[in-house]
């Protein structure tokens, strides 16, 4: 997969006019977002584990505060009782919900979720990084790359280009239709349906189409 850095996107002479780098907020919002969404149940989770456990047992998660069997020697008191007294509250009743077993094991579920939603964000982001997806644009034309797919255009290829406002695209319309792999008929024009960083698409064809009458004209050089 060719990058930025490809000499070959360079040509000896040609100078670079523009370079615009596809805009992946939306993409990255939507990997994202579930993410988060996952991240925030890992939370909810292990708070009402916690909430549990604290009224199973009061001191189970605190038990480095003191020896238990020093609160009451008293050989009839429960173990929750004890902890109880020595937190200075009144036992709470048995309610209906998850044992000291399951809430442990929803605590242990909740800390995964935590753990597990940044970790893959990062690598989702990874998969973004990674991808060379740029509009770049020189004297002798422009060359459009996603990923792996590469579309190197001269301007003395193209009739014109104009923005097509009902797909929000920006269409090159070319001298000679190009074969389509599959299609009826050759196509007399590329969309280019892809947004850009710092730009809109409308302003983006008319940048091309001024570059393009200059490229005809000889006064790129």
């Amino acid at each position: 997969m060719a990058s930025e850095d490809d000499p070959s996107l360079y040509p000896h002479g040609e100078r670079v006019l523009g370079w615009y780098r596809r805009d992946d907020f939306g993409r990255i919002a939507r990997a994202v977002l579930p993410l988060a969404l996952l991240t925030a149940l890992g939370c909810v989770t292990v708070g009402y584990a916690h909430g549990w456990l604290s009224r199973l047992d009061p001191l189970v998660l605190q038990a480095g505060e003191g020896p238990v069997a020093e609160i009451d020697a008293a050989r009839e008191l429960s173990r929750g009782e004890r902890r109880a007294a020595y937190m200075h509250v009144q036992p709470t009743p048995a309610r209906r919900g998850p044992g000291e077993a399951a809430s442990w094991v929803l605590f242990a579920l909740g800390l995964g979720l935590v753990a597990a939603g940044p970790l893959l964000m990062l690598w989702r982001l990874r998969g973004f990084m990674k991808r060379e997806d740029f509009l770049l644009l020189r004297t002798d034309g422009l060359v459009h790359q996603i990923d792996a797919h590469r579309l190197s255009l001269a301007w003395d290829e193209l009739e014109r280009v104009r923005y097509d406002d009902a797909r929000d695209a920006i269409a090159l319309e070319l001298r000679d239709p190009l074969p389509v792999p599959g299609g009826a008929e050759p196509a007399d024009a590329i969309l280019l349906s892809d947004r850009f960083a710092g730009t809109t698409n409308a302003r983006l064809a008319a940048q091309l189409e001024e570059i393009r009458r200059k490229a005809t004209w000889g006064l790129l050089r």
